[in-house]
């Protein structure tokens, strides 16, 4: 049963954002009340949108219509289009510029040999599956910790 109504208005192709949305809802089991927590949106006006009652004008400004455009794009097909340990190497890769975290800081959190980051940065399959585990949910973990508190 859905929760919303008819999308397909013909006012945009299967990459818009009405169908992103939809997609998020559909295919990945995503909720309303669970994109407005994570987009600041409320959820009234996620479903205006999906029913094409609105444009998102209520928000004011077209940075957050942005940001949510591309966390839509994110959660129906960005995920999927990159592959784990790509993901990871942008999760290091974010400690290590933005936060200046290190590759030895990060080794010596996960149990592992600095080289063991950096060859895993280099090439992901060089590394054990043992390995790679515990980088990726240190390296996870640790991001987890530097993004603002809710």
């Amino acid at each position: 049963m859905k929760l919303y109504g008819d999308t397909s208005n013909g006012s945009e192709g299967e990459d818009g954002p009405r169908a992103l949305l939809k997609r998020v809802l559909e295919v990945y089991k995503i909720t309303t009340d669970t994109l407005s927590k994570i987009s600041g949106i409320e959820e009234d006006v996620i479903l205006g949108y999906l029913n094409g009652k609105n444009d998102f004008s209520e928000l004011g400004n077209s940075h957050s219509k942005l940001n949510f455009d591309s966390l839509l794009f994110m959660l129906a097909n960005g995920i999927q289009m990159i592959d784990e340990s790509e993901r990871v190497k942008g999760v290091i890769d974010i400690l290590n510029q933005h936060w200046g975290i290190s590759y030895e800081t990060i080794a010596l959190y996960a149990k592992l040999d600095t080289n063991d980051v950096q060859q895993f940065m280099k090439d992901p399959k060089s590394i054990s599956i043992d390995k790679k585990y515990s980088l990726t949910v240190t390296s996870l973990f640790l991001h987890y910790l530097f993004k603002p508190t809710l």
